[in-house]
């Protein structure tokens, strides 16, 4: 697989607010895993891990990354790790976090506009996301 896809758990892949995946969630993963190397990335506990395994969605994964708070050298290290890969993608619902941090390391960001945080509007340019959509099956028009 020459592609990586980064993508972010909580209010992405995940609604805390009514305790399901998102609409689309499974087929989009089962999408996914036949074309790139999937890497889930979410802040949390070890209760995150837990609830990881209870959605039963670790399968779709080739690592799962459950830390404090999302940083740069996180996304360094799996860059270095995929070095031999040329194509990153990081996804998410937060301009601030997922689509800032992927666009410092210079992957293509696609911005999953909804929910709590779909009115945080970027503010600078390196906030800009590279695709926005407002369903998770729309991130297969992107990623193939």
């Amino acid at each position: 697989m020459n592609q990586v896809v980064i993508i972010d758990f909580n209010r992405t892949l995940y609604n805390p607010d009514n305790n399901k995946l998102e609409e689309s969630a499974i087929s989009v993963l089962e999408y996914l895993s036949t074309r790139a190397i999937l890497i889930l990335l979410g802040k949390g506990t070890e209760s995150r891990q837990d609830l990881i395994d209870t959605l039963n969605i670790k399968k779709y994964f080739q690592k799962i990354i459950i830390i404090e708070e999302k940083n740069i050298e996180q996304l360094e290290a799996i860059k270095n790790q995929y070095a031999h890969i040329s194509i990153f993608f990081s996804i998410g619902d937060r301009i601030k976090k997922e689509i800032t941090l992927g666009n410092e390391m210079g992957f293509k960001t696609i911005w999953f506009k909804k929910g709590k945080f779909s009115l945080e509007a970027p503010q600078h340019e390196h906030e800009i996301p590279w695709k926005t959509v407002t369903s998770l099956k729309e991130i297969e028009l992107y990623i193939n």
